[in-house]
């Protein structure tokens, strides 16, 4: 999928149905970031991991969450005070069991369940969302999805598309 197909079909939709869901607002700055994450982490194209030799592996969605790591540490950072209540919203609205392995096998196919999650991952941040590349990457690689393996390589070309699709004031 390219980056604008990513935005209209996944980011903007989920973007509304977030908000509609669990009050939860996802501003332009939100949008870039979460665009250059999937793109970094499934490069717009896997919903499910794929790992060398073509497998699956352990992540999901196109945000790579893991069911024991990765971007939601095995979903349990959704039991964080400061997002549970909007993380139960969502799983609610989506017919999804709040539990962090139901949470995690619904993120592979829905999603608006993956996007809101991984909004609500970005709220757990301690600062403003990145508004630079060098900021974008030190809060996804880490504070919030601390890949084992992070590849600063693949950062440049995810951002820039990122930016492009929502430009920075």
């Amino acid at each position: 999928m390219t980056p604008n197909e990513f935005r209209r079909l996944i980011i903007e939709p989920g973007a509304l149905w977030t908000f509609q869901t669990c009050g939860v607002p996802s501003d332009t700055a939100a949008q870039r970031f979460l665009l250059a994450v999937a793109a970094k982490e499934s490069d717009l194209t896997e919903r499910a991991q794929v790992i060398n030799g073509g497998g699956a592996g352990p992540a999901r969605s196109f945000w790579q969450g893991e069911l024991t790591g990765g971007m939601i540490k095995g979903v349990t950072g959704f039991y964080k005070p400061a997002i549970r209540e909007a993380a139960r919203k969502l799983c609610d609205a989506a017919s999804v069991r709040y539990d962090r392995e139901a949470m995690w096998r619904a993120i592979e196919g829905h999603d608006l369940l993956a996007y809101g999650l991984a909004r609500l991952l970005l709220r757990t941040d301690p600062g403003a969302i990145p508004e630079t590349e060098a900021e974008a990457w030190d809060c996804y690689a880490e504070r919030l999805w601390r890949p084992g393996k992070p590849n600063k390589a693949k950062w440049p070309k995810a951002w820039a598309a990122a930016v492009a699709e929502f430009p920075l004031a």
